[in-house]
């Protein structure tokens, strides 16, 4: 009988208690969860090879790395290694880098770069740097492209481009459209109409 009764008073007690922890809930209202802080994503700068004019492929595979420095260093086979921080380069720069590695590791010369997109204006933010396998000529004709539209790396530049430059002779023609038409520009060019407006390049 005495265990019984412990039992009952255990059960109001608990009861008791449990009404009082709802009724404190109540009053004091649902506890105000703490902002979620949202990661700052890192910046992108990436190489991938365009292709020749009239090719069926779109866009190689590209190599992402979280600086522009790092990223060219690639883009160059080494020759060129700019100061930490850099998100910019020259043709000087790419000329000098490239005589030294034919000097030291003529086999290692096999590409060159076209050009230089931009997320943003002014050759800010992330960068998609575009390479060949030679220079651009002297005729007319188109020597490399990317037909768009432009999925590019991490699949964010399709009208996300918000400027460009391009090096080794080659003029870069930024188009409104896949396929080539539609509203365009020349390189170099750092904001206007076709800031996030672009969707295929070509090179000649």
């Amino acid at each position: 009988m005495t265990i019984t009764v412990r039992r009952a008073g255990l059960a109001a007690l608990a009861g008791t208690t449990l009404a009082a922890g709802l009724l404190a809930a109540t009053i004091a209202g649902p506890a105000s969860a703490a902002p979620a802080l949202r990661p700052v994503a890192p910046a992108s700068h990436c190489v991938s090879a365009s292709v020749p004019a009239g090719a069926v492929v779109n866009v190689a595979p590209a190599r992402c790395f979280t600086s522009f420095t790092d990223a060219l260093s690639h883009a160059t086979q080494g020759a060129v290694r700019l100061p930490a921080g850099a998100t910019t380069v020259t043709q000087g720069q790419l000329d000098s880098g490239r005589a030294r590695l034919m000097y030291q590791q003529p086999a290692l010369v096999a590409t060159v770069v076209l050009g230089v997109s931009y997320k943003d204006t002014g050759q800010s933010g992330d960068t998609w740097i575009h390479t060949g396998s030679y220079g651009c000529d002297t005729n007319p004709d188109v020597d490399w492209q990317n037909t768009g539209p432009l999925v590019g790396p991490g699949g964010g530049w399709d009208n996300a481009i918000g400027s460009a430059v391009s090096f080794s002779d080659c003029t870069g023609r930024y188009w409104a459209n896949a396929g080539f038409w539609g509203a365009n520009i020349d390189t170099p060019w750092g904001s206007g109409v076709m800031n996030n407006a672009s969707s295929s390049i070509q090179w000649y």
